[in-house]
């Protein structure tokens, strides 16, 4: 897969998502996106097949939130 995305894509993908992008940040992106790309196909090589997905890593024994407790209306 390249890792490579060209500018006039870059622009159609912000239009698509209703952001407005300068040529500074068109720029920047152009940099930027390659490296991100070949992030995520460095991850895509690791075998996950028989991973849990997780929402959080650290298991907590406690919440913080309180009890509700019953009140008379008045």
């Amino acid at each position: 897969m390249s890792n490579k995305i060209d500018k006039s894509k870059i622009k159609e993908i912000a239009n698509d998502l209703l952001f407005e992008i300068d040529n500074e940040q068109l720029k920047h992106l152009d940099l930027e996106l390659p490296i991100i790309i070949s992030s995520f196909n460095l991850l895509n090589k690791f075998n996950l097949k028989n991973v849990e997905p997780t929402d959080f890593p650290i298991k907590l024994n406690h919440h913080k939130l309180r009890i509700d407790q019953e009140t008379e209306e008045k």
